[in-house]
Order: structure tokens, then sequence, then C-alpha cells
């Protein structure tokens, strides 16, 4: 049996299966407000707000992304190491997405 247990205070214990009942509530309410504003931050980064929207209908503009959003791309990169270059970063973004398509084969 494992001594170390850094998370909950060692409170967690059994079969794997029934770990997820034993996570106290807190931690529930508190990771789904961590989602929450995860959510809200890139659905204000990506996503055309219809009550701005200028012409016909604000139904026009509802659910489109805006058009110099990149899925995935929220602006946020503290090492640098996104390549500026456009052809360098279609290759890097191509190997990810195989890898991950391995990963994916390999589970």
């Amino acid at each position: 049996q494992e001594k170390f247990h850094p998370l909950f205070g060692g409170e967690i214990v059994g079969p794997a299966i029934n770990h997820i009942p034993q996570i106290p509530p807190f931690f529930w309410a508190f990771l789904t407000f961590g989602i929450g504003i995860a959510e809200a931050y890139r659905i204000q980064i990506g996503w055309v707000d219809p009550r701005t929207s200028t012409g016909a209908s604000w139904t026009d503009t509802q659910f489109q992304l805006r058009d110099d959003y990149e899925p995935g791309d929220l602006g946020w990169d503290p090492l640098g190491i996104k390549p500026t270059d456009p052809e360098e970063l279609e290759a890097l973004q191509l190997k990810e997405l195989n890898n991950g398509r391995l990963a994916m084969i390999a589970a």
C-alpha cells in the first residue's frame, strides 16, 4: 500500500472505481467554477458577440467564430515557443495532430 497521498489527506482509499464518490463536494464546486471561468474566457476570444453585431439581425452572428480566431489559439505562449513562420507553425500543428492520433490508436 502506498504511504504518500498528496491529495485529500489520504482519505480516498479502496479500488479506483470507488474513488470519485469519496472526493469532497467542495472540490467539485471549485472544479466546476474553474472550468466555467476558462470556458467564458475562451468564448469571449473566439466567438462574435451577437449584441454588438451591425447589420440585419443579431441571429446572423449568433454562434459564429471571429474571422481572426483559430481554434485552440488563445494567445497564451508564455515561453515564446510558437513559431512565427506560418509554414513552420502548420508543420508543428500537423505533428501534434499525428502524435495525438497515434496515441489514441495506441490506447
